[in-house]
């Protein structure tokens, strides 16, 4: 027990020997002289130092990857306190660590700003708001993308980046072609009738319906079309003045 931890045990248990002596403390010099303590203390005493070799590896080798900033340094802090570092008495080396450890982008960003921080506080503070302004950036630009996608129809962007639909007041008024079938009735382009003119229909006998003459509208019964009535040239050729009749015989 001469180097290292061992010596420093075996320092430690000396003095403690000569405090008690010169005090007469039979109760500690009998607890130092007892295996059973002396076995407890050597496991406590190298434990502990165990992990303190292992928090000092591991916190050369802690990188960020994945990890926010502020889930990095609540485990890079734990283990500086188990690797037995003290923030001003090892300032420089906590900040060697931390530039090597945090992802480059992120180290790269505030070094090329102009404003190096100095200090340990410094460094862990500007990498946390950096890192978080960051990620709400990411975060904020995922969200407006699939708004965006997840839309449909025609619109424009709003003031604050969102999708919005065209009122019907910003509709376009489309122009639709009127056609007009042979019944007399005007058809637009949704396939919407439109009144024939009931005036020029009613003087010319047409039917308001089909367009035809000889029936009415009303003939049209459970959308049967009316049979058109037939010629009766007898009738036609009684109802005609004598001289037209005539007329209209002659050569026959």
């Amino acid at each position: 027990m001469s180097i290292g931890a061992a010596a420093a045990l075996r320092t430690e248990w000396v003095e403690r020997r000569k405090i008690a002596e010169e005090r007469s403390d039979a109760g500690e010099i009998t607890l130092l002289e007892s295996w059973a303590h002396f076995e407890r203390t050597l496991k406590d005493h190298f434990a502990d130092t165990h992990k303190e070799e292992r928090a000092r590896y591991e916190i050369i080798y802690k990188k960020q990857g994945t990890l926010t900033a502020q889930e990095f340094f609540v485990k890079f802090e734990e283990l500086r306190r188990r690797a037995g570092y003290d923030v001003k008495r090892n300032e420089q080396f906590l900040i060697t660590l931390i530039r090597n450890n945090i992802n480059g982008p992120l180290i790269k960003q505030i070094i090329y700003s102009g404003n190096v921080p100095t200090t340990y506080t410094e460094w862990k503070t500007r990498i946390v708001t950096n890192d978080q302004l960051w990620r709400d950036q990411v975060e904020n630009e995922r969200m407006l993308k699939g708004s965006t996608n997840g839309s449909s129809g025609t619109g424009n962007r709003g003031p604050n980046g969102r999708y919005q639909e065209k009122g019907a007041s910003e509709k376009k008024t489309e122009t639709v072609e009127a056609k007009k079938d042979g019944t007399g009735t005007l058809y637009t382009g949704a396939g919407k009738e439109m009144e024939v003119d009931k005036q020029k229909f009613q003087t010319e006998g047409r039917c308001f319906k089909c367009g035809e003459k000889g029936h009415r509208a009303r003939d049209h019964l459970n959308g049967q079309t009316p049979q058109k009535p037939k010629f009766d040239l007898r009738a036609m050729l009684e109802a005609m003045p004598e001289e037209e009749r005539a007329n209209l015989l002659q050569g026959f």
